[in-house]
């Protein structure tokens, strides 16, 4: 009896849970074993402009060379692609147990990019979105992004029309289909601010580059990005 309640007691203080991506046991708790968080392949050779991977060499992607998008920066952990892309796809689930682990990448990149900004805001969700997955996976991240950096949140922006789904258009679509698509909810609080966007993946570019565009017009100094996950690609509009 004394044994089994050792045993209990034990399990409270050392939890032994399993890796969500390899199922390997993971001591003292969390959601990564130590062999998949190593590897998540962080962006070496970063886009200038949009944060993504960079392919081939040189300062900025095919996508920012031919696409001007509204945000003034832009910083991505990892690229989309192996243990991050099962992290991403996992979370958008519903999977809300990875939000801290994703969150604490980002926070760590924040501080290591040493952006300067006011205000920390996120890629709101329409309310289809909302309903099927349970929760807002921008808001929620930015949220414990914020609690890590130890500064506030502001709710800067809202959906203004529910929008088709991105994945299933293509890329000229994709921009046609954000064009409206957010308004901000208080101009005051944006104006002459620099303002920092959180989300958990860029594809295109075209969604926080359309929000840096809703803030800008409601006279934001300067507007960056911070994302978790960003894809790359070579050719854009083959």
């Amino acid at each position: 009896m004394i044994k089994t309640f050792l045993d209990s007691f034990s399990e409270l203080l050392f939890p032994e849970l399993n890796c969500f991506n390899c199922g390997r046991e993971i001591s003292g708790g969390g959601v990564v074993c130590p062999v998949c968080d190593k590897s998540l392949e962080r962006i070496e050779n970063a886009c200038l402009k949009c944060g993504a991977e960079v392919v081939g060499g040189g300062e900025y992607c095919q996508r920012c060379k031919r696409e001007p998008l509204a945000f003034d920066g832009a910083f991505s952990v990892t690229a989309y692609k192996g243990f991050a892309k099962n992290v991403v796809s996992k979370y958008k689930d519903g999977k809300k147990f990875l939000a801290p682990f994703i969150a604490a990448q980002i926070a760590e990149l924040i501080k290591n990019s040493q952006i300067q900004f006011d205000i920390i805001t996120f890629v709101p969700v329409g309310q289809k979105s909302f309903k099927k997955r349970g929760f807002d996976q921008s808001r929620l991240l930015a949220e414990l992004t914020a609690k890590e950096l130890n500064v506030s949140v502001e709710p800067l922006l809202l959906k203004a029309k529910e929008t088709d789904k991105q994945k299933m258009l293509s890329y000229k679509e994709r921009k046609e289909n954000l064009k409206g698509a957010f308004a901000v909810t208080d101009k005051v609080a944006v104006k002459g601010k620099s303002v920092l966007i959180i989300d958990d993946i860029m594809t295109t570019g075209y969604t926080l580059s359309e929000c840096a565009e809703t803030l800008k017009k409601a006279k934001a100094k300067k507007v960056f990005c911070a994302v978790f996950s960003a894809t790359w690609f070579e050719s854009v509009y083959e």
